[in-house]
């Protein structure tokens, strides 16, 4: 193609995208290799929406003249496009190395998979902890493979599959070794180049009990430890491989702190109709017996969250209540040989609206919500608000009042059979009673953190 002396080389600079996907793919300049305009096209839809034309257009710039006629551009037409993108090819040549470099420096990586796992207990109801697999990846360019060491618990089994690297994005789709069944579909972000990367952020879908479960995935880097001496794959908590999870870093554990962050799943499909799915709903979805909140890993200390409206309370135990709460926290720890935090709100603010919001984020955060109503008739109080705050997001609940002094509907359904819940009735709110609570406490402690005496 001749080029006028002040005519810009369009062809040549198309021609780079060709060059590039040929050196990637290793093939020679005499076979035939598509032009990579096609991709490049999908990319400027995706990055330069402004700037996007279909691939035949970017063909006939590069060519020089308009689709089906022997007209060609003028030299002025050709330098738009050539400063048009110029710096737009440059960008995609960075993007494909990018994409190239994140698969070939994943071969031979190995990875701790960390997961949010839920199940049930006969005592406390749904109850969580820590998975922790191990992912290796093997290969590159176009084959690039995961294999997934996966916790043994639960019927679960050992995954392998290929991966591929879209943009920034990979996803992997694995299934059991053995059979070939049981899709897991992963998806990681992969941020460009990962070379000195050690987290990677993602996600899976797999299908389990007739529910499509949706969860996070954290990845974190395995550097200088030979396979023969990493931890086997396995659930971690308070209660099971103790000494494992509290070596786990706290950020990551703060990470999957809660379910609603970590887990989700979806029923199945109801029929495949609206009236299936309106069935689904009402018999599924809206059991009014049930209890309404989410399971989160147990904190580094028991948090405890006393709320009671201390005005009510006899004087003696209104001007020592500080001290009283101090003891019982030292005799807790006493006790179960184990540090707690023991967290209530006075009431007394310049700002209580700002109050309101920290308090409920400390009870949403506290493993054991106390509620103590020392009035003998109903009252209102903001420990009644935190009580419900409480039964949102708290699991284990213990609630001490006077016979009849709460609303009647609360009553109610505090009496009702609800795993989690604890209501009790006194007759007299003194130090003596406070024991029995403390006893309550300290019970519920060694349970959730198989606390040693």
């Amino acid at each position: 193609m001749d080029l006028d002396k002040n005519e810009k080389d369009v062809y040549a600079l198309f021609e780079k995208i060709r060059t590039a996907l040929a050196n990637q793919k290793g093939i020679g300049s005499g076979r035939r290799q598509t032009d990579g305009l096609k991709a490049f096209s999908v990319f400027l839809e995706e990055r330069h929406p402004k700037q996007a034309v279909s691939d035949q257009t970017l063909r006939n710039y590069k060519l020089g003249k308009y689709t089906g006629s022997a007209k060609v551009y003028d030299t002025k037409r050709l330098n738009e496009i050539h400063d048009i993108y110029e710096p737009l090819v440059e960008e995609y040549l960075s993007y494909l190395l990018h994409k190239d470099t994140s698969k070939y420096v994943l071969n031979g990586t190995s990875w701790y998979v960390y997961f949010f796992n839920k199940f049930s207990d006969i005592t406390f109801g749904d109850r969580c902890n820590l998975g922790r697999a191990i992912l290796n990846f093997s290969g590159g360019l176009d084959n690039l493979r995961a294999d997934l060491i996966n916790v043994p618990d639960d019927g679960r089994q050992n995954k392998s599959g290929k991966c591929e690297i879209i943009g920034s994005t990979l996803i992997g789709i694995l299934k059991d070794e053995a059979s070939g069944n049981n899709l897991l579909n992963i998806m990681l972000d992969s941020n460009g180049r990962i070379t000195n990367q050690n987290i990677l952020i993602g996600g899976y879908q797999a299908r389990e009990d007739m529910t499509i479960k949706i969860g996070t995935l954290l990845l974190e880097r395995i550097d200088g430890v030979e396979s023969e001496n990493r931890p086997a794959p396995m659930l971690l908590s308070f209660n099971q491989n103790i000494i494992e999870f509290e070596n786990i870093k706290a950020v990551i554990k703060r990470f999957f702190a809660n379910e609603s962050n970590s887990l989700i799943q979806l029923p199945y499909n109801y029929k495949g109709s609206l009236t299936g799915l309106r069935e689904g709903i009402t018999k599924e979805w809206e059991k009014k017996n049930e209890r309404v909140k989410k399971t989160f890993l147990e904190p580094d200390c028991p948090k405890i969250f006393i709320s009671c409206p201390f005005s009510f309370l006899e004087k003696d135990l209104q001007i020592n209540i500080g001290q009283l709460i101090e003891k019982l926290k030292i005799e807790i720890q006493e006790r179960v040989n184990y540090k707690v935090e023991i967290v209530h709100y006075s009431g007394t603010s310049d700002n209580p609206t700002e109050d309101c919001l920290e308090v409920m984020d400390e009870i949403k955060q506290s493993s054991i919500f106390i509620f103590i109503y020392p009035s003998k008739e109903h009252v209102a109080s903001t420990s009644l608000v935190e009580l419900g705050w409480a039964l949102m997001s708290v699991k284990n609940i213990f609630v001490y009042s006077k016979s009849e002094a709460l609303p009647q509907k609360l009553e109610d359904y505090l009496n009702q059979s609800r795993i989690g819940v604890v209501k009790k009735t006194y007759k007299e709110l003194n130090e003596a009673y406070l024991r029995r609570i403390l006893s309550d406490v300290i019970g519920v402690v060694r349970k959730l953190y198989r606390a040693v005496e």
